[in-house]
């Protein structure tokens, strides 16, 4: 399998939706990590990864357990503690990813070096292979975890090095993400890397923004010996806490291969305004941002998918159409997503051609 992009998620509603409708010529070049957490905060795991098998219709993709993750579901919080325990190898979180046939194995990347040992000894045997991410705002010191991984006879291996949440200034650590990739590639000659990092703005006050993941890796890769480096983001969404931050204006995403296009209105509820009329002025706004999308430069004719057609029905009016910051996200991740996956190649129209599916 080739892998073109290796995109970070998470499992949120926009997020699965978004990738349920990206064009099987697009999934079919990219192997997504999904970062497990519950699903809307509560229950069991499952309907979590039940989700992502559905939206990937049978294809591979990378389990790693999101330990960051802070819930306040008591339920949920204790099968995530569950499967942190490190008895028995991790033996909680093998015999959950055993479950799922078409997962490849993250390890929990855990401070206790012989246990994270273990931890991967024991994930091989399932014959999948194994991924590792390293969270580089977590984990200051790669250089043991790879060692550990260097002992290991394995035919199918990714690792992924995780900046986080960044903004243009990530290209200052051009060299530091290079010495990373030296570390692993030197230990390493046979492995499946991947830089990730997130970019995406919390504020919109350009009509524009640059998406720096892709300067800084094709940055990265000029500088290491061998330029296979994988692309991965994270799907262009923020890392963020799930606090709720009020309601968005109302704004369309026009992703490129290497810039995002904004089209925000300027409307915001005031407070002699009842919701009626809010509702209706908000949905006449999404029209607008959607006709301005569409007439645009950067509208590209030929993306005839699910995000684009998405927005074009919104331009029309349609009682369908985006009318939530949820449904903008989604449309904006299933356009990037699309994109990156195919990034470099030349398609026509005709190749996204599926049937249309509200």
């Amino acid at each position: 399998m080739t892998v073109n992009y290796l995109p970070v998620m998470s499992v949120r509603p926009s997020e699965i939706i978004a990738l349920t409708e990206v064009p099987d010529v697009a999934k079919d070049r990219m192997l997504p990590l999904f970062l497990v957490r519950p699903w809307l905060g509560k229950g069991s795991l499952r309907r979590a990864t039940d989700r992502v098998q559905h939206a990937l219709g049978g294809r591979r993709w990378i389990a790693n357990l999101d330990v960051s993750y802070e819930g306040e579901d008591e339920g949920s919080s204790a099968e995530m503690a569950h499967l942190q325990i490190s008895e028995g190898a991790f033996e909680n979180w093998k015999i959950f990813i055993q479950e799922m046939p078409n997962c490849i194995p993250a390890a929990i990347v855990c401070p206790e070096i012989e246990d994270f040992a273990l931890q991967i000894n024991s994930l091989i045997e399932l014959g999948r292979g194994l991924a590792v991410r390293f969270d580089r705002r977590q984990i200051s010191d790669i250089n043991p975890y790879v060692l550990e991984l260097s002992k290991l006879n394995l035919a199918e291996l990714y690792i992924v090095l995780d900046y986080g949440q960044r903004d243009a200034r990530i290209m200052r650590d051009v060299g530091v993400a290079v010495e990373d990739c030296k570390i692993v590639m030197e230990n390493l000659p046979e492995v499946n890397l991947a830089i990730s990092a997130t970019t995406f703005p919390g504020t919109f006050e350009a009509d524009n923004e640059t998406i720096y993941e892709r300067t800084f890796h094709s940055s990265v890769a000029q500088g290491i010996p061998s330029n296979t480096l994988i692309y991965s983001d994270h799907g262009s969404t923020r890392v963020r806490d799930d606090k709720g931050g009020g309601t968005p204006r109302p704004r369309i995403d026009l992703p490129r291969d290497n810039v995002w296009h904004f089209f925000r209105s300027e409307l915001v509820r005031k407070e002699d305004m009842s919701k009626s009329e809010y509702i209706a002025l908000r949905d006449e706004e999404y029209r607008n941002m959607a006709d301005s999308a569409v007439k645009s430069r950067n509208w590209d004719p030929n993306l005839n998918i699910w995000g684009t057609q998405f927005i074009k029905i919104t331009q029309l009016g349609s009682d369908y159409g985006i009318n939530s910051p949820a449904k903008s996200t989604a449309c904006r991740i299933n356009i990037h997503l699309t994109r990156q996956a195919l990034y470099g190649s030349t398609l026509t129209s005709s190749d996204f051609e599926e049937d249309w599916v509200d």
